[in-house]
């Protein structure tokens, strides 16, 4: 198999490691798509998610930190032949004019309504931006204070000179019971947590014929068994916090 690029992912609201991966890219001629759907409004040494590869897509879903309320998104690039040929792609694959179709393509336009919403959203987003940086910060104090030496639980670390936009808050349970035990007292007080991504991509059917089994990529292996996500979003009280976290932090102290 011959590699033609790399698609790095944004994951939970944070950006990928764009220096280390573009300096890979440009020895070996291959191209970067960045996969910011969870990181749009974040920053990386400077420089916004969405400009930091040769193509960027962002995901305007409900649950994204820029979300309107339906599906919807956005590709970014800097290079006018690019551009062309994502706008081709989005409607039908079309060429001078809209029947004339010079590839297979999509419709992939985003709906007028939607269009309306995100703008009006837009307005607001750097405000909620740095609302989520606050929500963020209480997490880490109460778990930091209820816990002090977190030996339970591990909090999320953003790099220096990077900043996410928290799609997700997540953290990394003991084990695989200790998740379990946190998601049940959890659920019975009415709280919501979530694990995002339970099976590695190399070990998902769809990639089976690359060959990859357990224990390949055990990094990635180890915090699917331990990583859960709590409640999240910029209006998130300081009440409610404490309230999660001391639930949190209770399991485990029987």
């Amino acid at each position: 198999m011959k590699v033609k690029g790399i698609i790095a992912v944004d994951l939970f609201g944070l950006p990928a490691d764009y220096d280390a991966i573009t300096a890979i890219a440009k020895d070996n001629n291959l191209f970067v798509i960045e996969d910011a759907a969870q990181s749009f409004g974040a920053d990386y040494h400077g420089r916004k998610a969405c400009s930091l590869a040769d193509v960027a897509c962002t995901s305007f879903f409900p649950a994204k930190p820029l979300g309107g309320y339906g599906d919807g998104g956005m590709c970014f690039t800097d290079n006018d032949d690019l551009a062309d040929l994502i706008k081709s792609l989005r409607i039908h694959g079309k060429g001078i004019h809209k029947y004339d179709n010079v590839r297979i393509g999509i419709n992939g336009r985003l709906d007028t309504l939607q269009a309306a919403i995100l703008k009006a959203k837009f307005e607001i987003f750097p405000e909620e931006v740095e609302l989520r940086q606050q929500v963020v910060q209480r997490y880490n104090e109460m778990l930091v204070s209820l816990q002090p030496d977190l030996a339970e639980i591990k909090t999320p670390m953003v790099p220096d000179g990077m900043r996410s936009v928290w799609a997700q808050y997540s953290l990394l349970a003991k084990d695989t019971e200790h998740r379990t035990k946190i998601q049940e007292r959890s659920n019975a007080a009415g709280i919501p947590t979530a694990i995002y991504y339970p099976i590695p991509l190399h070990l998902q059917a769809a990639f089976s014929n690359l060959d990859y089994t357990k224990g390949d990529f055990p990094v990635s292996e180890d915090f699917s068994q331990r990583i859960f996500s709590l409640p999240m979003h910029p209006y998130l009280t300081a009440e409610d916090q404490k309230r999660i976290s001391n639930v949190i932090l209770s399991t485990g102290r029987e």
